[in-house]
């Protein structure tokens, strides 16, 4: 409880919208995701937050909600190489979408305002969190 009561002179968690810029090695984001995970490793356990990626930029009052508390999270960035195509309202339609550059990389950032830019490195081309640490080779059940 002393640990929550810490980030705030009145005891209450301080919470803040969150916007800034996204780069993948260097250049802005032209479509993506990214999802703001605490960091239950360095003992904060807030709440979870989330928002588009466009041009380069995000902003989590876009999706409304509280907004994100104080402290240290996992920015798990999702990067398209271009924005994929509105769904079709008809069900038989497929649609199919650009391949993501990588999808849920994580980035440990620390929240302590309402501005942060990320920076998602070249080696997360590929990065998939689905697969991520999965052995080598095919799994039982596996086609």
């Amino acid at each position: 409880m002393a640990a929550a009561l810490a980030g705030c002179g009145s005891g209450a968690p301080e919470f803040h919208q969150l916007k800034g810029n996204v780069t993948f090695d260097g250049k802005p984001v032209v479509y993506g995701t990214v999802e703001f995970i605490p960091n239950t490793a360095k003992g904060h356990h807030g709440p979870a937050g989330n928002a588009d990626v466009v041009e380069g930029a995000y902003d989590t009052n876009a999706v409304g909600g509280k907004g994100l508390s104080k402290g240290p999270h996992i920015a798990r960035v999702t990067i398209f190489p271009e924005k994929p195509p509105a769904p079709s309202t008809d069900e038989t339609v497929v649609s199919k979408g650009p391949t993501p550059i990588c999808i849920g990389f994580p980035v440990e950032v620390d929240v302590q305002g309402p501005e942060l830019n990320i920076d998602v490195p070249a080696k997360a081309k590929g990065f998939d969190m689905y697969k991520a640490g999965r052995p080598a080779g095919p799994r039982p059940g596996d086609p």
